[in-house]
């Protein structure tokens, strides 16, 4: 299974990072300072596979970096998008744009869980992402957990009860719902 759009997978390190952020800019890469930490996003290769860069390997190899799922709440290619815990629980977003209403808010965890429903209807997929490390790259785990109609969800994934149907109030056109899912 392919990732979908609003997934990632990002290297964060921890301090002041500017010089291998600008480093790895001129590199083509997404790099980020943040205030206490630096992000890297690595770029696929194919089948969910995504190669660390040496710049970045010696911190994975000296266990001075996290290696973390990043994914978006909100509106991608006609799906609304809910994002939770394995557990079905709301997380804490990292970040919140403002000037966009199609990417509300951003989450990275080891492990997360996205439940997408398509425009208009209330058709929910629901699919759980991990990582895998390999010695010089990183494998995204995609496994879809359930799909079908909302009022068929199982016992078996009832957990994500609470956050199918914020996906489906979302994705409703006569009444979006704009606000996100997440804990303030």
């Amino acid at each position: 299974m392919d990732t979908h759009d609003e997934i990632r997978v990002v290297e964060v390190l921890e301090g002041d990072h500017r010089n291998l952020v600008n480093r790895m800019r001129s590199k083509s890469y997404w790099a980020r300072q943040c205030a206490k930490s630096a992000v890297f996003c690595l770029e696929p290769n194919g089948n969910n596979t995504f190669p660390i860069p040496p710049e970045l390997l010696e911190f994975v190899e000296e266990e001075k970096a996290d290696l973390r799922v990043n994914a978006d709440e909100g509106y991608i290619d006609d799906y609304a998008i809910v994002v939770c815990d394995k557990a079905g629980k709301r997380l804490s977003p990292y970040s919140m744009p403002t000037d966009s209403f199609e990417q509300q808010a951003m989450f990275s965890q080891d492990t997360l869980v996205t439940v997408r429903v398509k425009v208009g209807t209330s058709s929910v997929e629901i699919t759980e992402y991990s990582l895998q490390m390999d010695t010089d790259h990183v494998q995204l785990i995609s496994e879809p957990v359930w799909s079908g109609e909302i009022d068929d969800l199982p016992v078996k994934a009832g957990r994500f009860q609470s956050a199918a149907k914020a996906a489906v109030m979302k994705a409703d056109l006569d009444a979006p719902m704009k606000k996100v899912w997440y804990v303030k």
